[in-house]
């Protein structure tokens, strides 16, 4: 590393710091208003006003989602590559922040803000993104359907978790919303009338129980709830509806598992008498990383003395993410930085600790390696270019 990429990423280290009280504060906001999926009204506010008010060019509303972001610094530039910076900063129902998107999102804001100054000394451009909706929403796959990535070079973003892992992965997932349809009756009097909806449901709980042992061993998974179960107990249910995630290592088995569900409620149906209906189609692609920036950001990981648990390719988190589809059109790291090693995620343990001493730790070595690892992007254009060989080899594009 030359010294004058040494004293650029000095600077922006630097800047993180100077900036701590105020990104900590940022995602201490988040935590204390947390906005469920395609709600984040007043967190998009926070996070596109920080940037704004930094001298970032912003628009609102990309993609047709009223709560996703552009903010870009410089606001044009014919020449460099653009590296795309993914803030996430939806929460869970019920739960807040319990996936730690409030560090995700001001971590995001924190590395644009540490580059902006030095953006002069720098061929290229800093994004930061602001993706919506991750948390059974997709908002990632509606912006790349939508264009939104068409002139990113590379994407990053971090998540925090309970080990540091550089190459991370993720299972594919397909959702579906299942609805039966059947006939209310006195379910004493005349339950010989009704045509119960929830016993529909049931019987497809039933058979995705039975099919659950013949799918492929390696992580493929079907997870459901019931959603509607009938009003009142003295009347048979006329309608009734679950949802259900399919998650598989790759998106064409989790089709083909598809397939099978859908099976399992049409059997369902007959047994019942019930009419049945499929909504809510969505799919989201497994995550495939890019090793090669990935390794970059671990050298910057290291050189803040953070410990890697996992250096290469990573299997070990049972999840699906919309970052999968991003990385299936650009070249795309989501690297997991430890929180804490004993945690149980999505609990509100995990929230909590966003907010602690530790939770500001992870979430300015975040920010400071993705600020690192984007100025490596810009002053090594062999980098880049084994960046975008691996991208397209992976892809089968060559």
């Amino acid at each position: 590393m030359t010294s004058a990429v040494e004293r650029l990423k000095r600077s922006a280290v630097e800047r993180v710091d100077a900036l701590g009280d105020t990104i900590f504060e940022l995602s201490k906001k988040l935590y204390s208003h947390p906005e469920v999926k395609f709600e984040e009204f007043e967190a998009a506010t926070w996070l596109a006003k920080a940037l704004e008010d930094e001298g970032f060019a912003v628009e609102r509303g990309i993609g047709g989602l009223d709560t996703a972001f552009i903010g870009s610094f410089p606001e044009s530039r014919p020449e460099g590559p653009v590296v795309a910076l993914l803030a996430e900063y939806d929460a869970l129902p019920k739960l807040g922040h319990a996936c730690g998107h409030n560090i995700i999102g001001a971590a995001a804001v924190g590395a644009g803000l540490a580059i902006k100054p030095i953006m002069a000394d720098l061929r290229g451009t800093v994004r930061v993104i602001g993706t919506p909706g991750e948390e059974g929403g997709g908002g990632k796959v509606i912006l790349v359907e939508a264009g939104i990535f068409d002139s990113v070079d590379v994407a990053m973003m971090v998540h925090p978790w309970n080990i540091t892992a550089l190459g991370a992965t993720s299972l594919a997932r397909v959702k579906v919303d299942i609805e039966f349809r059947g006939k209310p009756a006195h379910s004493f009097m005349h339950q010989d009338h009704g045509v119960n909806a929830l016993a529909a449901t049931i019987q497809t709980f039933v058979g995705i129980n039975a099919l659950r042992e013949h799918l492929r061993p390696s992580n493929s998974m079907v997870h459901g709830i019931i959603t509607h179960g009938g009003e009142f107990p003295v009347t048979v249910p006329d309608y009734s509806a679950c949802s259900f995630f399919i998650m598989t290592p790759d998106i064409e088995y989790a089709r083909e598992v598809y397939e099978k569900v859908k099976r399992c409620a049409e059997g369902a149906a007959i047994m019942t008498g019930n009419d049945v209906a499929f909504n809510g189609y969505a799919e989201l692609k497994d995550l495939r990383p890019n090793l090669k920036l990935a390794e970059a950001f671990g050298q910057n990981l290291e050189q803040l003395a953070v410990e890697i648990d996992e250096p290469g390719w990573y299997e070990g988190v049972i999840c699906a993410t919309d970052a999968g589809d991003v990385s299936q059109v650009v070249p795309t790291i989501q690297p997991y930085i430890c929180l804490d090693k004993g945690f149980t995620w999505h609990t509100l343990e995990v929230a909590r600790a966003t907010i602690s001493e530790r939770g500001r730790q992870v979430l300015l070595n975040s920010a400071k390696a993705l600020a690192m690892t984007a100025i490596d992007l810009y002053t090594d254009r062999d980098l880049l270019d084994r960046v975008r060989e691996e991208f397209r080899m992976r892809m089968g594009l060559v």
